[in-house]
């Protein structure tokens, strides 16, 4: 995996930040995850009401293991069955995936009823590529099949 200098890389390559996306996507997104999270017996915090840059979700099992999740809702992924074999995460995103200890990254399809869920160790072992977006030339992402990925129902 290539050594990317995170700070440079945003100076240059700075995505601009889509507000209605946001807006449409974020809140919603966000307490559908919380929900199935602590029906799955753990205790959840949005760390966002206080700080909107900081790792979405934090949660805690039974035993008080801490574990962080940043939630993203793909426009691409309609239904059940994600339609691609990869699954890239933003590579701006390392900040969260290199700094928490127990981070899961989820991604949610666009109709809100399904999510995936990735361990870090699967991230961080797997290839960044560059892909040209609609927004950005050159933007590095991690490049993860998507058998590292849990289904769950929302």
């Amino acid at each position: 995996m290539p050594d990317i200098d995170y700070k440079k890389y945003i100076h240059q390559n700075q995505k601009w930040f889509n507000q209605d996306a946001y807006d449409s996507f974020d809140e919603k997104s966000k307490t559908l995850v919380s929900k199935l999270l602590t029906k799955l017996g753990f205790e959840v915090t949005d760390n966002t009401i206080d700080n909107r840059y900081a790792v979405d979700l934090s949660f805690k099992d039974k035993d008080g293991k801490k574990y962080d999740t940043d939630v993203e809702v793909r426009s691409k992924w309609s239904g059940t069955v994600f339609p691609f074999k990869t699954i890239h995460i933003p590579y701006r995103k390392k900040k969260f995936i290199e700094s928490c200890e127990n981070f899961i990254y989820t991604v949610v399809n666009l109709e809100m009823t399904h999510c995936l869920m990735c361990k870090q160790c699967n991230i961080l072992a797997s290839n960044v590529v560059t892909i040209k977006t609609p927004r950005m030339e050159q933007e590095p992402f991690y490049d993860i099949d998507v058998k590292y990925f849990k289904l769950f129902e929302l």
